[in-house]
């Protein structure tokens, strides 16, 4: 960036996460199904929590959980929203 006589360079970290990459690794597997019940356990535990509503109804349940292991083990017609 140039503003007048002072010139100022800086970089940006772009990353793509995903719904259910709730530990922000670029992999959605068991860690990630493991901290969504443990965030829904209300346990204090440091997450991406943009990741969170798998089924994108607008709560974080226990019905996000089911959908996340579902996804990861694979079921038909299972899709992160």
């Amino acid at each position: 960036v140039q503003y007048k006589d002072k010139t100022t360079t800086f970089s940006v970290l772009v990353e793509d996460l995903k719904t259910g990459d709730i530990n922000t690794d670029l992999n959605i597997d068991l860690v990630d199904i493991n901290l969504l019940a443990q965030y829904v356990a209300d346990w204090d535990i440091e997450c991406n929590t943009s990741a969170l509503d798998v089924n994108s109804d607008g709560d974080i349940t226990l019905t996000d959980v089911v959908h996340l292991s579902q996804y990861v083990a694979g079921w038909k017609d299972i899709v992160l929203k």
